[in-house]
């Protein structure tokens, strides 16, 4: 986190609750450095411990968004100043859904760290009927809409949030 947190004017950190004790190291960096941060906790409700360690750690801290839905966060992103970065935890389908927001809202690559519990599942891109089939292995896979055997490239294009799958030709 010390090269993310260079330049940065503000932190936005999106979590969700079982990640928040994971990160505390994080939250206390933050705080030691006086960076504006705004947490936001996807949970039904935010549990005594977390809400008394916000409070502790950052007695001005008020946002807290339970349930954030993606129509709140895309709120939130537009109306951010540059120098703004995000850290985002949880579960990968999470991730992939603010930082696509954060894409939209114009944060770059770089505006962005991200921490992800349990198996990611990746895509590969089939460039014959342009459509996504489930990475099953490093080199070879079969396009699951028009069986094409694809070569699985090592380029992941950002646009389409997968792996190119080339017509494999033998």
């Amino acid at each position: 986190m010390k090269t993310f947190t260079t330049n940065a004017k503000k932190i936005l950190l999106f979590l969700e609750e079982p990640m928040f004790f994971e990160h505390r190291s994080v939250l206390d960096d933050l705080m030691s450095k006086e960076i504006e941060t705004e947490i936001y906790i996807k949970t039904e409700k935010i549990p005594a411990d977390i809400s008394r360690y916000i409070q502790d750690r950052f007695p001005n801290q008020r946002p807290y968004l339970s349930n954030f839905s993606m129509t709140k966060v895309s709120s939130i992103l537009r109306r951010q100043v540059i120098g703004t970065r995000l850290f985002i935890s949880g579960t990968w389908t999470m991730i992939h859904a603010v930082k696509e927001k954060a894409y939209q809202a114009g944060f770059s690559e770089d505006e962005i760290q991200a921490v992800g519990i349990g198996p990611k599942e990746e895509n590969v891109f089939c460039v014959k009927c342009y459509t996504y089939n489930v990475k099953q292995n490093e080199h070879d896979i079969s396009c699951e809409h028009c069986h094409t055997s694809l070569y699985v490239s090592n380029h992941f294009s950002k646009r389409h949030d997968a792996y190119l799958g080339y017509i494999k030709l033998s």
